[in-house]
C-alpha cells in the first residue's frame, strides 16, 4: 500500500488483457479545452453543439493518460467500465511478451469451414481425415484473432495454455 501510487498505474485493462491504444474510446465535448460531456454517458455531437463545444474524438491511449491523474475511485470505477471493452484486447502472451503472428500455433480439422478438432488438443492428421476433415495449419496471429471473439474464462484459459508457448 506504502509503494502502489509511486510504483503502480491504474489499468483500463483486467489482468490478461493488453491496451489497444490506437482504438477510439469515444469523444469529449470540449469547451474552452475543457471536457464538459462524453459519448461514454450518451453525450452526441448535437448536445456538444449546443453548448458551443468541440465534438472530439479520443483514443484509448489518451483514455489511458487522463485515468492516471484521476484519484477518486467511484470516477476511476466508470472510466474503466466506458473504456475496457473498446481499448482492451486479450493477450495471448504474458506480460513482458510479445506475440509472434506468424508462428504456427497449431493444425485445426475443417469440416464443411468448421473446426471440429485441434492439434493442441491431440487431434492428428489420421483422426482428422478420418472425420473427411481438411488438416489446416493456423497461425498466432489467426489464433490472437480467435481468442479475441471468446467470453468463456474457461476457453480462454485453454486456448492461452495451448498457444502461449508457440506465440
Amino acid at each position: 500500500d506504502w509503494w502502489a501510487p509511486k510504483c503502480c498505474s491504474i489499468s483500463i485493462c483486467s489482468a490478461g488483457r493488453v491496451l489497444l491504444p490506437s482504438n477510439d474510446a469515444g469523444y469529449s465535448c470540449l469547451v474552452n479545452g475543457a471536457s464538459v460531456e462524453d459519448s461514454n454517458a450518451g453525450a452526441t455531437e448535437a448536445s456538444c453543439n449546443g453548448l458551443g463545444g468541440s465534438w472530439t474524438l479520443y483514443s484509448c491511449q489518451t483514455a489511458s493518460d487522463y485515468l492516471q491523474t484521476q484519484t477518486d475511485p467511484g470516477m476511476i470505477d466508470m472510466f474503466i467500465d466506458w473504456w475496457a471493452p473498446k481499448c482492451c484486447s486479450i493477450s495471448i502472451c504474458s506480460a513482458g511478451r510479445v506475440l509472434l503472428p506468424s508462428n504456427d500455433a497449431g493444425y485445426s480439422c475443417l469440416v464443411n469451414g468448421a473446426s471440429v478438432e485441434d492439434s493442441n488438443a491431440g487431434a492428428t492428421e489420421a483422426s482428422c481425415n478420418g472425420l473427411g476433415g481438411s488438416w489446416t495449419l493456423y497461425s498466432c496471429q489467426t489464433a490472437s484473432d480467435y481468442l479475441q471473439t471468446q467470453t468463456d474464462p474457461g476457453m480462454i484459459d485453454m486456448f492461452i495454455d495451448w498457444w502461449a508457448p508457440k506465440c
